[in-house]
């Protein structure tokens, strides 16, 4: 027990342990070879770095791990196998799994964008098809998630029980190439991308469904018109018979 302070110049090796009831200031650094159990918090002031390899290990199998080769933070747990849960570089980050959210907000603003042309450019000389007709070719699957993988570019959620409704990368990269990213082995979907293309098919079924209604309309029109030709020719054919019929009495009494 010390009752205010000790100084050291040199070097001090202790047995076993070193208990602390208060406050410890050490002028340059710390050293341990082996574990380190603290009773309540530990505060850093400055930075905390980690030697290429090292894994930090929390409770519940997480731990943290730095990738000096790919320069990404690679978050896991002992129960996942394959990619990790979540992965931050320097460039963004990638989520693997199921993850849940309140709201997703993505940047759309006008003064960060290039290059700005329609939708409906980028498909003019696709076959000459629409946007409609080439989701057509899409075929959406069904996966459960407690099966295995079989043929689908992306992973189902872990949740035992229930469906996963997915569209393949291989299909959808022959019709929309640009919607699909990631390396040969390991295609992603852009599902973002593809709320555009259905707005622009939902457009197009709207023109296509208010040029119906107006041929429609025009037909109706038409219609009518020749009704009402019928209407006045037979009514010119009513009075033509009542005209002939007087002929005909007045005929009869003459002679």
């Amino acid at each position: 027990r010390l009752a205010s302070s000790i100084s050291v110049l040199g070097f001090v090796s202790l047995g076993a342990s070193l208990s602390l009831r208060r406050f410890s200031r050490l002028g340059s650094a710390v050293s341990l070879i082996g574990n380190c159990k603290l009773g309540n918090s530990f505060s850093m002031y400055d930075n905390v770095w980690l030697a290429p390899g090292k894994v930090l290990t929390f409770p519940g199998g997480w731990t943290i791990s730095w990738d000096t080769s790919k320069n990404e933070f690679s978050f896991k747990t002992s129960s996942s196998s394959g990619s990790p849960p979540l992965v931050i570089s320097t460039s963004g980050g990638r989520l693997h799994g199921t993850w849940a959210t309140e709201s997703i907000i993505s940047a759309s603003d006008r003064r960060l964008k290039r290059e700005v042309e329609p939708l409906v450019k980028r498909f003019l000389n696709v076959d000459g098809a629409t946007v409609s007709a080439l989701l057509s070719r899409l075929r959406p699957k069904c996966l459960h998630a407690s099966g295995e993988q079989q043929g689908f570019s992306e992973e189902p959620p872990k949740t035992i029980g229930r469906d996963c409704f997915v569209l393949d990368a291989d299909d959808l990269e022959g019709i929309f190439p640009d919607v699909v990213r990631g390396t040969e082995k390991d295609k992603k979907i852009v599902y973002q991308d593809l709320l555009a293309l259905l707005a622009m098919a939902a457009k197009e079924r709207q023109q296509q469904l208010e040029l119906h209604e107006a041929l429609e309309s025009q037909e109706q029109n038409e219609f009518n018109l020749q009704e009402a030709k019928i209407e006045a020719l037979e009514a010119e054919a009513q009075s033509l018979s009542r005209r002939f019929v007087r002929i005909r009495r007045l005929s009869a009494e003459s002679s």
